[in-house]
């Protein structure tokens, strides 16, 4: 999990975190009040979309993830394949 950012002020965007040394998007997570809120979404090395899942108020609400071929699948599990 990444590091609360230590602003809780209101929503704020953690900055996405480099995945490899040329700096691709890895995950990228939002917080309000020191609380996962709002979207939340992974990246696979290749810079396609792996996940995203909805928080509101560190809960989750919703959650989709997608396979190595693009296709839609019901877990994160199934998403790792």
């Amino acid at each position: 999990d990444p590091a609360e950012p230590t602003d809780n002020n209101g929503p704020r965007t953690l900055d996405p975190r480099s995945s490899s040394q040329d700096g691709k998007k890895k995950e990228a997570y939002t917080y309000k009040d020191g609380k996962e809120d709002g979207l939340q979404t992974t990246w696979r090395e290749n810079g396609q979309k792996q996940g995203e899942t909805t928080f509101k108020d560190g809960e989750r609400v919703s959650a989709k993830w997608w396979n190595i071929k693009g296709e839609e699948v019901e877990t994160k599990e199934e998403a790792r394949k």
